[in-house]
């Protein structure tokens, strides 16, 4: 698997991961909303850093951050269901750090759902912290 940086071109392969990731909400009761939401915007995705894993050539995941205040915003984190549960979205956050350390950012800070295991637990599992309540 390769991490590399996202270029403009991978926008519709970056939305169509996304799309995909999503799919994993029809399966939980009340996050029906979160597999029928648009994908991200062309110009956040754009404006924003991507991070790319793939294997093959082939993009399985992707990672979006932005500066915010002096720390790093994950604002996306979105591997396809073939390829969950094989360490692209560790990969992914790694990198992730490793940025956000070479732009001797304060912290990397995210928001996400609590409950669904490949949210708020998975995070808490490396080190992420709850800030508010």
């Amino acid at each position: 698997m390769i991490v590399r940086m996202g270029r403009p071109d991978d926008v519709p392969a970056l939305q169509s991961i996304e799309k995909g990731a999503r799919t994993i909400y029809t399966t939980l009761a009340g996050f029906e909303f979160a597999a029928a939401s648009p994908p991200i915007a062309t110009d956040r995705l754009i404006s924003g850093t991507t991070f790319i894993a793939g294997v093959s050539e082939s993009p399985v995941g992707f990672a979006l951050v932005q500066p915010m205040d002096g720390a790093l915003y994950l604002a996306n984190i979105s591997v396809l269901p073939d390829a969950s549960n094989r360490g692209v979205g560790a990969r992914l956050l790694e990198r992730v750090i490793a940025h956000a350390c070479a732009m001797q950012a304060t912290a990397v800070t995210l928001a996400t759902f609590r409950a669904p295991p490949w949210n708020g637990p998975w995070f808490r599992r490396r080190g992420f912290t709850k800030s508010r309540p």
